[in-house]
């Protein structure tokens, strides 16, 4: 418990998590400055907020239109032109990339007045902390930088990877029994052989001039009824009444013709005289 009895002419300025509330978004930078600052010309007002990254046509956009960071720019350009004694800073860099977070850092160790920093953000922290001090069932001081103050918390929390945050069993204990997974084998594949492929040989050549429709399967007759083709020597036997073939033996084709002729009674041939 205590009071606090700030200096008649103490000038703080604070940069809260909501710090976008105190714009105009119906206005641009430029004019939402010299409104915050009459005084000034709007030409320093240019300079103001180029020094601080709003340069261009930037001053010139509605500020509703602006992302996040160019809007944090706006505030901290107010900031700076306030000339405060003491800076508030409430998670400053939600809004920011790491390079306005480096160029935040250099303006805060080249800050002459008093700074209150909340914050999670390590690559700021990390450049601007000179000290830490532990408020835990009393003050102590730390000692080392925040890297070996974050390591140390994360060995308390056992986050560490290494092998002092593997649980080791007890002298004198029993080994823990190892699982036995039983060994997994796949059915054998069974794979099908390929039909076999059956080749043909190739069909006879066709002479020119022979009939397009197949002859008829080979006949067979006796051989007393075959008789002398076209060309052949032997003297032709007598043909069977009707000249119909009979089965039993092959008969070539051009017999067969004749036979079929004679069959049918066609009146150029002479039977008997083996000739057309």
């Amino acid at each position: 418990a205590g009071q606090v009895r700030p200096h008649a002419h103490l000038r703080m300025s604070k940069f809260t998590q909501h710090f976008e509330d105190i714009l105009d978004y119906a206005t641009t930078p430029l004019d939402w400055f010299m409104k915050q600052y009459p005084e000034v010309t709007r030409e320093d007002a240019r300079k103001w907020l180029g020094r601080y990254g709003t340069t261009g046509a930037v001053q010139q956009q509605v500020i509703k239109h602006l992302s996040e960071g160019q809007k944090a720019k706006v505030v901290f350009c107010k900031m700076a032109k306030e000339g405060a004694h003491m800076l508030l800073l409430d998670e400053p860099t939600n809004a920011l990339d790491m390079e306005m977070i480096d160029s935040l850092a250099d303006a805060i160790n080249d800050y002459k007045g008093g700074v209150v920093l909340v914050s999670h953000d390590m690559r700021l922290i990390s450049q601007v902390a000179k000290e830490i001090w532990i408020v835990d069932k009393g003050v102590r001081k730390y000692r080392g930088d925040i890297r070996d103050f974050k390591m140390d918390l994360r060995k308390q929390m056992k986050l560490d990877d290494g092998p002092s945050s593997v649980p080791q069993p007890a002298k004198g204990a029993a080994p823990a029994s190892r699982k036995t997974v039983p060994a997994v084998t796949k059915a054998p594949t069974t794979v099908s052989a390929p039909a076999p492929t059956v080749l043909r040989p190739p069909a006879p050549p066709v002479e020119r001039g022979a009939p397009l429709v197949p002859p008829p399967g080979p006949r067979v007759v006796p051989a007393q009824q075959i008789s002398s083709v076209a060309g052949d020597d032997t003297p032709a036997r007598p043909l069977p009444a009707g000249g119909a073939p009979a089965a039993g033996r092959y008969i070539p084709p051009a017999l067969r013709r004749r036979m079929e002729a004679q069959a049918a009674g066609s009146a150029d041939y002479e039977q008997g005289d083996g000739a057309w």
